[in-house]
Protein backbone atom coordinates (compact mmCIF):
# COMPACT_ATOMS: atom_id res chain seq x y z
CA UNK A 1 0.00 0.00 0.00
CA UNK A 2 1.18 3.49 -0.76
CA UNK A 3 -0.36 6.00 1.67
CA UNK A 4 0.91 9.01 -0.28
CA UNK A 5 -1.33 8.15 -3.23
CA UNK A 6 -3.98 6.16 -1.33
CA UNK A 7 -2.97 3.25 -3.53
CA UNK A 8 -3.19 -0.48 -2.93
CA UNK A 9 -2.01 -3.20 -5.28
CA UNK A 10 -4.02 -6.29 -6.25
CA UNK A 11 -2.47 -9.50 -7.48
CA UNK A 12 -3.86 -11.63 -10.33
CA UNK A 13 -6.38 -13.32 -7.99
CA UNK A 14 -7.75 -9.93 -6.86
CA UNK A 15 -6.27 -10.08 -3.35
CA UNK A 16 -4.07 -7.39 -1.82
CA UNK A 17 -0.50 -7.98 -2.92
CA UNK A 18 2.27 -8.28 -0.37
CA UNK A 19 5.32 -6.05 -0.49
CA UNK A 20 7.41 -8.97 -1.74
CA UNK A 21 4.98 -9.60 -4.62
CA UNK A 22 5.13 -5.97 -5.74
CA UNK A 23 8.91 -5.80 -5.35
CA UNK A 24 9.53 -9.01 -7.32
CA UNK A 25 7.03 -8.28 -10.13
CA UNK A 26 7.06 -4.48 -10.43
CA UNK A 27 6.27 -4.32 -14.19
CA UNK A 28 2.93 -6.07 -13.56
CA UNK A 29 2.00 -3.72 -10.73
CA UNK A 30 3.13 -0.57 -12.57
CA UNK A 31 0.00 -0.97 -14.69
CA UNK A 32 -1.98 -0.14 -11.53
CA UNK A 33 -0.16 3.16 -10.91
CA UNK A 34 -2.29 6.32 -11.32
CA UNK A 35 -1.26 8.77 -14.06
CA UNK A 36 0.23 11.26 -11.55
CA UNK A 37 2.36 8.62 -9.79
CA UNK A 38 6.01 9.61 -9.47
CA UNK A 39 8.11 7.02 -11.37
CA UNK A 40 11.13 7.84 -9.19
CA UNK A 41 9.52 5.92 -6.31
CA UNK A 42 10.97 2.46 -6.15
CA UNK A 43 9.76 -0.56 -4.22
CA UNK A 44 13.14 -1.65 -2.91
CA UNK A 45 12.36 -1.66 0.80
CA UNK A 46 9.33 -1.49 3.05
CA UNK A 47 9.16 1.17 5.74
CA UNK A 48 7.52 0.27 8.99
CA UNK A 49 7.16 2.17 12.22
CA UNK A 50 10.45 2.79 14.02
CA UNK A 51 9.28 2.05 17.57
CA UNK A 52 12.69 2.69 19.11
CA UNK A 53 12.99 6.27 17.82
CA UNK A 54 11.35 7.61 21.01
CA UNK A 55 12.47 4.94 23.50
CA UNK A 56 9.91 4.95 26.31
CA UNK A 57 6.91 6.33 24.43
CA UNK A 58 7.59 4.20 21.36
CA UNK A 59 7.81 0.95 23.28
CA UNK A 60 4.67 1.75 25.29
CA UNK A 61 2.76 2.61 22.12
CA UNK A 62 3.95 -0.58 20.43
CA UNK A 63 2.73 -2.60 23.41
CA UNK A 64 -0.73 -0.97 23.27
CA UNK A 65 -0.95 -1.49 19.50
CA UNK A 66 0.13 -5.14 19.84
CA UNK A 67 -2.63 -5.75 22.40
CA UNK A 68 -5.22 -4.75 19.80
CA UNK A 69 -3.74 -6.11 16.56
CA UNK A 70 -1.15 -8.67 17.69
CA UNK A 71 2.65 -8.63 17.89
CA UNK A 72 3.27 -9.66 14.29
CA UNK A 73 1.01 -6.94 12.90
CA UNK A 74 2.51 -4.35 15.28
CA UNK A 75 5.97 -5.11 13.87
CA UNK A 76 4.85 -4.45 10.29
CA UNK A 77 2.41 -1.55 10.70
CA UNK A 78 3.25 1.90 9.41
CA UNK A 79 1.74 4.55 11.65
CA UNK A 80 3.01 7.39 9.48
CA UNK A 81 0.06 7.08 7.10
CA UNK A 82 -2.29 7.66 10.03
CA UNK A 83 -0.31 10.71 11.16
CA UNK A 84 -0.49 12.39 7.75
CA UNK A 85 -4.17 13.20 8.30
CA UNK A 86 -4.55 15.75 11.15
CA UNK A 87 -8.36 15.57 11.07
CA UNK A 88 -8.20 11.84 11.69
CA UNK A 89 -5.82 12.39 14.61
CA UNK A 90 -8.16 14.97 16.17
CA UNK A 91 -11.10 12.62 15.68
CA UNK A 92 -9.37 9.73 17.47
CA UNK A 93 -8.12 11.92 20.31
CA UNK A 94 -11.65 13.31 20.78
CA UNK A 95 -13.11 9.81 20.58
CA UNK A 96 -10.78 8.44 23.27
CA UNK A 97 -11.28 11.46 25.53
CA UNK A 98 -15.05 11.10 25.21
CA UNK A 99 -14.78 7.39 26.00
CA UNK A 100 -12.56 8.05 29.02
CA UNK A 101 -14.98 10.72 30.26
CA UNK A 102 -17.94 8.39 29.80
CA UNK A 103 -16.20 5.61 31.74
CA UNK A 104 -15.25 8.07 34.50
CA UNK A 105 -18.85 9.31 34.81
CA UNK A 106 -20.20 5.77 34.91
CA UNK A 107 -17.62 4.83 37.53
CA UNK A 108 -18.47 7.83 39.71
CA UNK A 109 -22.22 7.33 39.45
CA UNK A 110 -22.71 3.55 39.37
CA UNK A 111 -19.58 1.52 40.00
CA UNK A 112 -17.87 3.68 42.62
CA UNK A 113 -14.50 2.02 42.11
CA UNK A 114 -11.95 3.97 44.15
CA UNK A 115 -8.44 3.87 42.83
CA UNK A 116 -5.60 4.26 45.34
CA UNK A 117 -3.94 6.85 43.10
CA UNK A 118 -6.54 9.43 44.06
CA UNK A 119 -6.07 8.93 47.82
CA UNK A 120 -2.41 9.97 48.00
CA UNK A 121 -3.13 13.46 49.43
CA UNK A 122 -5.16 12.02 52.32
CA UNK A 123 -2.46 9.45 53.08
CA UNK A 124 0.25 12.09 53.04
CA UNK A 125 -1.75 14.35 55.36
CA UNK A 126 -2.20 11.53 57.89
CA UNK A 127 1.49 10.58 57.84
CA UNK A 128 2.84 14.09 58.36
CA UNK A 129 3.31 14.79 62.05
CA UNK A 130 2.80 18.37 63.29
CA UNK A 131 5.99 20.27 64.00
CA UNK A 132 6.83 20.63 67.72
Amino acid sequence: MDPLYNLSFRNASGELASFEEVKNNLPYYQLQFPAEYNPAYKFEDAQYTNWSKVPLLGNATKWVVSVFIGKTAANTISIRSYLLNPKKILFYISFYLLGFSFISILNKRYFKIHLPVFKTKKRLAKNIAPAS
